[in-house]
């Protein structure tokens, strides 16, 4: 394999990871109902760029109905950052992925 075609599979490595995740669909369940169920009210996802946009994009099409309210924090600026935590109900209760 030449290696340009190697450095495009490498980069498409990605297209079957919905497939791969179905073997982890109740573990991840679990690790949900035990979030809720240790007292957690809402999370808040640090991330950048497309480590973020994703989950963005799935809660506000799709909610939080069965789980944890979500806000992304995508940003060190400090403003932004403080801007979340006074947004908080209460930051004991909240899950930082």
């Amino acid at each position: 394999m030449t290696d340009a075609r190697l450095s495009l599979t490498n980069r498409l490595g990605w297209l079957d990871i919905g497939q791969e995740m179905l073997s982890e669909a109740e573990d991840l369940a679990a690790f949900a109902a035990e979030v809720k169920a240790d007292g957690f009210q809402e999370m808040v996802l640090l991330g950048m760029g497309g480590s973020s946009l994703a989950p963005e994009v799935y809660m506000t099409t799709f909610g939080a109905d069965k789980g944890l309210p979500l806000t992304v924090l995508d940003s060190t600026n400090p403003g932004q950052v403080l801007a979340v935590r006074q947004k908080l109900a209460d930051a004991a209760k909240t899950l930082f992925l």
